[in-house]
């Protein structure tokens, strides 16, 4: 929540996205990298609740130790997109940038180890 105090204030928050869901949180189901994938829709519904702008942040790995990093406006006001669309459009980025460089992705993870329990999902 924001106070009177801070609502002057510059802020940033960061949310890291890229997690899978516990069973009983799936709430949305996507295509991502050619696999029917649960996701978290949290960071969605938190920008939301904020009204921030939402910025997809692409490390790629130019050397060992070297990075560059940049920023892509996914939202300036998440309020305005439909439910979920948020979340697709980060997992498209996500996507992108794994396909550049796949090494970099942690695929230990077991990003696929739910299933759908039935098609009205």
């Amino acid at each position: 929540m924001i106070d009177s105090q801070s609502k002057n204030e510059l802020t940033t928050t960061f949310i890291l996205g890229d997690q899978s869901p516990q069973p009983n949180g799936i709430k949305y189901w996507t295509t991502f990298l050619n696999q029917d994938t649960p996701t978290i829709t949290g960071f969605e519904r938190i920008a939301k609740k904020i009204k921030q702008t939402v910025i997809y942040i692409n490390i790629q790995s130019k050397r060992r130790g070297y990075y560059d990093v940049t920023f892509q406006k996914l939202s300036d006001n998440p309020n305005e997109l439909k439910d979920y669309d948020l979340t697709e459009a980060y997992f498209r980025e996500l996507e992108k940038n794994i396909t550049r460089q796949p090494e970099l992705w942690l695929w230990t993870h077991r990003r696929w180890k739910h299933q759908r329990q039935n098609s009205s999902d």
